[in-house]
């Protein structure tokens, strides 16, 4: 079509965004907290210049998958914990991407994850003794979560920032700016 230009660059980020939600639903109970959610944060914080669309992205591929997975009483720790890991992501990221910076921030942002999902687990359940040896517990609990997080978190980093990197410098019909 004359005078029909795509933004390469969005179609890129838009796959990457229809990806994590086709991955989180099709995945979903293999590998607990084994997600791309985390990622995309990281990703959309560092790639999508919008800081409005930064946050929609990643907020709404959450929302979406929980449509398909279901909505629990955690929810609104687990939407915190994003929300703050993409600002975590524009801060660290923005501009200057590294590996030293996309991996640092992605093991501050697993553990932030971590640590508001566990204290939300802890305030919100009733699983725990409402002290801080019930708070210590909940966070000695979920350790094989983190565990599973961090290498999620990892895997999908590499894979969303890989395949990112990868259009940008190796397919000219898709070079993004």
């Amino acid at each position: 079509m004359k005078g029909f230009k795509i933004d390469k660059q969005l179609v890129v980020i838009l796959s990457i965004f229809f990806l994590a939600i086709i991955i989180r639903v099709l995945t979903s109970g293999l590998v607990p907290n084994f997600t791309p959610i985390g990622a995309l944060a990281l990703f959309s914080g560092a790639f999508v210049n919008d800081k409005k669309w930064a946050l929609i992205l990643p907020i709404t591929a959450l929302l979406i998958s929980d449509m398909f997975l279901g909505f629990h009483s955690t929810m609104l720790f687990v939407y915190l914990s994003f929300v703050l890991i993409i600002f975590l992501s524009r801060w660290i990221n923005h501009g200057n991407i590294s590996a030293s910076r996309v991996y640092g921030s992605t093991l501050v942002g697993t553990l932030l994850f971590f640590l508001i999902t566990n204290f939300g687990v802890w305030a919100t359940t009733g699983m725990y003794e409402m002290s801080f040896s019930g708070l210590m517990n909940s966070y000695f609990m979920g350790l094989p979560f983190l565990k599973y997080s961090l290498m999620g978190d990892l895997f999908y980093v590499t894979t969303f920032f890989g395949i990112y990197m990868f259009v940008k410098q190796y397919v000219p019909a898709l070079k993004v700016a």
